[in-house]
């Protein structure tokens, strides 16, 4: 068996809940963050590496993950991990182009 690959750089993520935006100074003053982008809806924090943010905040009914943003070293470390998802049972998202 092959050795299991994993997510090489972790880009950013995105969680929402309601009055999240509120929490925006914890970030700023706490983490020293800067924002990045700010809407009555989202606000984007740009943090100290190449990435355009590190973390958001979005306005929402719920609690949740809308999204982590991952990188992988080389096209072929994206294919392996892939197959290796879809070996245990992982599915893409319908809406999501997988070509």
């Amino acid at each position: 068996m092959s050795e299991k690959v994993g997510v090489d750089f972790l880009r950013g993520i995105v969680t929402r809940a309601p009055n999240a935006i509120e929490t925006k100074d914890f970030y700023v003053e706490s983490w020293g963050l800067k924002i990045l982008k700010e809407t009555d809806a989202e606000v984007l924090f740009r943090g100290t590496g190449p990435e355009q943010y590190i973390y958001g905040l979005r306005q929402d009914y719920t609690f949740g993950l809308d999204y982590i943003n991952f990188d992988l070293s080389c096209p072929e470390r994206v294919d392996r991990l892939y197959r290796q998802l879809a070996a245990g049972g992982a599915k893409p998202d319908p809406g999501f182009p997988t070509a």
